[in-house]
């Protein structure tokens, strides 16, 4: 598990790996010794992060907009590499106070915006490890 500051009092997840073959609550026991251990040194917020599409997955499919239909479409295809219904039953354990993050441009959305956006935060190469791993586990 890997932190940054986000000021003197407050820090935010980075990164946060479990091998495959660890115990199924080594992640929950990690998470909540860093807490008490952050918090005797006088750390006042943690933030475990994002949970991206959780929020559009919630709502009616007829008030989303092209854009969002395809970031539905392509996250319901994707779970195989990315969990986020997982990972927000994961960190909603530690009670957290959900705060909403919004993706903002000065430019119409696209397809190709997406794609960049994918790339540039490592969910495309997670995605193709992940697809990857699956087809070799298929053909054994």
């Amino acid at each position: 598990m890997t932190l940054s500051a986000r000021c003197i009092r407050a820090v935010h997840t980075e990164l946060m790996l479990r091998h495959k073959q660890a115990p199924g609550d080594i992640m929950e026991s990690l998470v909540a010794g860093i807490f008490e251990i952050l918090k005797l040194e006088g750390i006042r917020e943690c933030s475990l992060g994002e949970v991206p599409f959780k929020t559009l997955m919630q709502g009616e499919r007829e008030a989303l907009d092209e854009i969002e239909l395809l970031m539905v479409s392509l996250a319901a295809q994707s779970r195989h590499a990315y969990d986020f219904e997982g990972l927000y039953r994961f960190k909603n354990k530690f009670v957290p106070q959900w705060r909403p993050v919004l993706l903002c441009s000065s430019i119409e959305p696209t397809p190709l915006l997406l794609a960049e956006l994918a790339v540039s935060m490592g969910f495309a190469g997670l995605l193709m490890h992940e697809s990857l791993g699956l087809l070799g586990r298929k053909s054994r």
